[in-house]
């Protein structure tokens, strides 16, 4: 995060008559390594879910990570199923 805030603020123009000097410098970097300490202590599930969905998208699974795992635990299921069922003689 205190990457994508640096990167944020580099991105703004600044101005020759009140901005600059290593105080201020010092100072951003400071208040960036704090906000990026706050934002990654709240849950922002906004970004993670929408990256959650691209990622299972490429995979191929085309869905919700819900339905991935859904269809994960029918498939250990299905498993367990054929391992425990008896074994028919043969005739």
């Amino acid at each position: 995060m205190e990457i994508v805030l640096k990167s944020m603020r580099d991105s703004v123009d600044k101005s020759k008559f009140i901005d600059g000097g290593n105080g201020e410098q010092i100072f951003q970097s400071m208040l960036d390594s704090e906000y990026a300490k706050n934002l990654a202590n709240q849950s922002m599930t906004g970004l993670s879910s929408s990256i959650e969905d691209h990622l299972t998208k490429l995979m191929g699974g085309g869905g919700k990570m819900d339905e991935v795992k859904k269809a994960a635990g029918r498939a250990q299921y299905n498993r367990q199923m054929i391992e425990e069922r008896p074994i028919e003689e043969e005739r």
